[in-house]
């Protein structure tokens, strides 16, 4: 797909973390729906324009879909990670303790792996971006000197 521009939509976020029920042993449906897939990715964007430079991109012109899928997927886990840290519980009965919900630390890795790609490759590009817009902007006073 070089050169290439395609959709981040919720079925390729799927697709990509292996979200189906084929995959998903310890549930019987998908982990995440449509809808908080596009509230992720929307929430990702809104993190991207914020870095400085500022910028004002949405999801038709986003300029990179590498980065909008790890920003999308960094506020997955991380929302995930919030849910089942409320709802972690061990229990104990006879001297036997069983943890009922353990995924936290899971989900936690996977959302600062991906916010850190994210956060990362955020800066470079827009330096990058920066760059290449500040030297057609910077003018010297030699300019306009007369030319012998």
């Amino acid at each position: 797909m070089s050169g290439e521009t395609f959709d981040i939509t919720p079925d390729f976020v799927r697709t990509f973390i292996r979200d189906n029920t084929e995959y998903n042993k310890l549930i019987e449906d998908i982990q995440f729906s449509d809808e908080r897939i596009s509230l992720c990715r929307q929430l990702a964007i809104s993190k991207f324009n914020v870095m400085t430079p500022l910028s004002n991109y949405n999801q038709a012109n986003f300029p990179n879909q590498y980065l909008l899928l790890y920003g999308t997927l960094a506020c997955l886990f991380a929302g995930e990670s919030a849910a089942v840290a409320r709802n972690e519980l061990n229990y104990q009965d006879g001297g036997l303790q069983v943890p009922l919900e353990e995924r936290f630390q899971y989900y936690s890795a996977l959302a600062a792996s991906y916010e850190g790609t994210f956060q990362t490759m955020s800066q470079q590009y827009k330096i990058q971006i920066n760059l290449e817009e500040g030297y057609g902007q910077v003018a010297s006073d030699y300019a306009f000197l007369p030319a012998w």
